[in-house]
């Protein structure tokens, strides 16, 4: 079959990602510029490459040394706060540098990719859940430039033949095997809750109170990483007949963020230390997935469901570390 190339192979979902490929029997290939990566070691069994996904030269010599089948690209900025104040850092890495990415495939004729997208495509959606046909609002450059990509590659498909899907993840989180949730900086609430939990941090920053919730905190939809890449491996097997170009990927479970923080305290049986802040510019309020079309068109069925069994899997990952 050849190669699947994942892009972003050193981060938090591309490694675990790399792992389960690896544990099915796939060819891997990872890149990283490690400009966001945590794992600083590849993984045994892949080819790996320090690169950047905007490095032609470079992705040119292992699309021709390397019969690559499929790319998986989840590399880019992901962090909205960051968006709002470097915009074109953003749109820089995200899109320009996944337009040489793409060219780069469709000059050697690599015909097949999935792409990271994200629930951000729908901005401030105060709908129940969301599907795949509801309004696309995005509320920062983060968001726009995932639903930017998506466009561009329902473009590139009618134009030169490109398979490719787009998977809208909700919130990702959990671990797998000795491989859990690291960036560098920490912006993620589950393991920022955890950290000020066990010692690690201090006082946890919550970013609003006052949202039109239960409880006035942000509510999320939270997904575990290990079926966020069966997902992508289940894609590799029907991505020329699926009906559709996007796919949420989520539970359609939705969780305040003083709900997180009350499961972990129980967890922990501790008091998790925590202040309050203004909303933070272009957070939604709620963001809860309707992911039927996944569950219809993959037969996806998650092995993770129960968030208070994540969360506890997560803790002990932390204080295994």
């Amino acid at each position: 079959m050849g190669y699947i190339l994942v892009t972003g192979a050193a981060g938090y979902i591309g490694t675990v990602l790399c792992q389960v490929l690896l544990e099915k029997g796939f060819d891997v290939i990872g890149i990283d510029n490690y400009s966001n990566g945590s794992v600083q070691n590849p993984l045994n069994g892949m080819q790996f490459f320090q690169i950047d996904i905007g490095d032609k030269v470079s992705l040119d010599r292992i699309f021709s040394n390397y019969q690559v089948y499929s790319v998986i690209h989840l590399a880019g900025f992901s962090i909205i706060s960051h968006s709002l104040n470097n915009p074109r850092d953003y749109f820089n890495n995200n899109l320009t540098k996944s337009l040489i990415l793409l060219n780069s495939m469709v000059e050697h004729e690599v015909g097949r990719i999935v792409f990271a997208s994200s629930a951000a495509v729908y901005g401030n959606s105060f709908l129940p859940r969301i599907s795949e046909s509801s309004p696309l609002m995005p509320s920062n450059p983060y968001g726009v430039s995932k639903l930017t990509m998506e466009s561009i590659l329902a473009a590139y498909s009618v134009a030169y033949g490109l398979k490719a899907l787009s998977f809208r993840y909700f919130n990702v989180v959990g671990s797998y095997g000795k491989y859990g949730e690291v960036h560098q900086p920490e912006t993620h609430l589950i393991p920022n809750v955890i950290q000020s939990g066990m010692g690690m941090k201090k006082n946890l920053k919550i970013f609003g109170r006052d949202f039109p919730t239960s409880d006035g905190t942000a509510i999320r939809d939270y997904v575990h990483v290990e079926d966020v890449a069966l997902a992508h491996i289940q894609a590799l097997d029907t991505l020329s007949t699926l009906p559709q170009g996007v796919y949420n990927v989520g539970l359609e479970q939705g969780h305040s963020i003083l709900e997180i923080v009350s499961l972990v305290e129980k967890i922990l049986r501790k008091t998790v230390p925590k202040e309050f802040f203004p909303r933070r510019v272009g957070e939604p309020a709620i963001l809860i997935s309707d992911s039927t079309a996944i569950r219809r068109d993959f037969a996806w069925k998650p092995i993770h469901n129960d968030l208070e069994e994540i969360l506890c899997d997560t803790v002990s990952w932390y204080k295994s570390k």
